[in-house]
């Protein structure tokens, strides 16, 4: 999975495409998750709130940014009640 991706699994999860940026984000991006190449080859993610950015996390690889944070969504979603899981 990469970035051109992310944003379709992100809406599979239910959550609004505003959930997320992923490439530029913009500096006045606030209350949402972005995903962007970073220094040196490196892949950033992070939720931007208030100019800040917590949860911040720095990959070698893109699929490695790109699953991280889907997974750490998924989870979420779950811990809401809006995944189940089948059977």
């Amino acid at each position: 999975m990469g970035i051109d991706a992310l944003p379709g699994w992100i809406v599979a999860l239910g959550l609004p495409p505003a959930t997320l940026v992923v490439g530029t984000v913009p500096e006045d991006a606030d209350r949402v998750w972005c995903v962007h190449p970073g220094p040196d080859d490196t892949w950033e993610v992070y939720w931007a709130e208030d100019g800040e950015r917590y949860s911040w996390t720095r990959f070698d690889e893109e699929a490695a940014a790109c699953f991280h944070l889907f997974g750490r969504l998924a989870w979420t979603q779950m811990m809401r009640g809006a995944l189940r899981p089948a059977g």
